[in-house]
């Protein structure tokens, strides 16, 4: 079993640009996903609930290829994430 501090947590340095250029990207397409989801939520016709389904699966891609990145993770670690879920 492990532990959360057993886990690979990237400490964002904030006093360097390239970081805060990758956060700020973060937080913007999670908030996005936020609103997307929200938007899911109340949507009253198919096309609507299908454009938002889509929408949240494209910022999901996203976020995830963002996160690869902060992570510099390889295309082998990469397809073994993807592939476990």
């Amino acid at each position: 079993i492990y532990s959360y501090n057993q886990l690979p947590i990237r400490a964002i340095n904030f006093s360097e640009e390239s970081d805060v250029k990758l956060h700020n990207k973060l937080v913007n397409l999670v908030e996005q996903m936020l609103e997307t989801k929200d938007r899911l939520q109340t949507a009253r016709t198919d096309r609507d609930q299908k454009f938002y389904e889509d929408k949240c699966a494209m910022l999901e891609r996203q976020i995830n290829l963002l996160v690869y990145e902060i992570y510099n993770l390889s295309t082998k670690e990469i397809l073994l994430i993807e592939n476990a879920s």
